[in-house]
């Protein structure tokens, strides 16, 4: 018989991944999306909340995504104070945002791209460092084109 306290960890740890999206919600809100960028819909380019997707799904599994779409859904409701209802297209929207890192992890694994054997802090590891290492790759290479066109 499962013991109660592995229930209360993962509720609370539900409460905490949500607590987090709707933090990083808010910020995105207030730091990213400028009257200026609403307009044009840039804001969306930089998405703060999709890193706690991401986070989320690597470390807790599936119990992050259901912490993400607890967060997705009352996130414009806390930060905007909008106390209508979501309608099912927000939801549906809730829904795939929140499962979307989970099912890019599945295919890694399908493809043999996402060791299981891997321990958590190594998956987060592994996945900074191939993201930073590809940013500088290719920012290396843009500084080298814009130079050799300078010359021209």
């Amino acid at each position: 018989m499962l013991d109660n306290r592995n229930y209360l960890k993962a509720i609370s740890n539900i409460f905490i991944i949500a607590a987090f999206y709707v933090l990083s919600y808010g910020l995105w809100r207030v730091l990213i999306l400028s009257p200026s960028t609403a307009l044009s819909d840039l804001g969306s380019l930089f998405f703060i909340p999709h890193g706690v997707r991401i986070l989320s799904a690597i470390l807790f599994g599936w119990l992050g995504v259901v912490g993400t779409l607890a967060g997705e859904i009352y996130a414009p409701h806390i930060i905007l104070d909008n106390p209508e209802a979501s309608s099912i297209y927000d939801a549906g929207e809730s829904l795939v945002g929140a499962l979307s890192p989970m099912l890019a992890i599945l295919i890694l694994r399908w493809a043999g791209l996402w060791s299981p054997s891997l321990k958590t802090h190594q998956k987060v590891k592994y996945q900074i460092t191939n993201s930073y290492y590809f940013y500088f790759k290719r920012h290396q290479r843009l500084a080298k084109q814009s130079y050799y066109c300078s010359q021209w």
